[in-house]
């Protein structure tokens, strides 16, 4: 868990962030680690699940997507829209 405060604190390898989202996944299938993040207007909650030998690794790789998470652009965005357009039809 330190190496993940470093990485946190240090910084993210330039390397990291040239990498494609399939990249970034095949990196995670080679360790046979997972990595999940759900959130609401309230909370965020993340897992990792990893094999105990690579754990270490996998949680660095997470804490490098909630560093640098590459949203496509406008995602966020639109996230926020239909998030609200949901709590709307919810509300009446």
């Amino acid at each position: 868990m330190n190496q993940v405060v470093q990485a946190l604190g240090l910084g993210l390898d330039p390397a990291w962030r040239r990498r494609t989202p399939q990249e970034r996944c095949e990196d995670l299938r080679d360790l046979q680690a997972s990595i999940a993040l759900s959130a609401s207007v309230n909370f965020v909650q993340g897992n990792v699940l990893a094999p105990a030998a690579k754990f270490s690794q996998a949680a660095e790789m997470m804490a490098r997507v909630l560093s640098d998470p590459s949203l496509p652009d406008g995602a966020l965005r639109d996230a926020q829209r239909n998030r609200a357009a949901a709590s709307q039809q919810a509300w009446q």
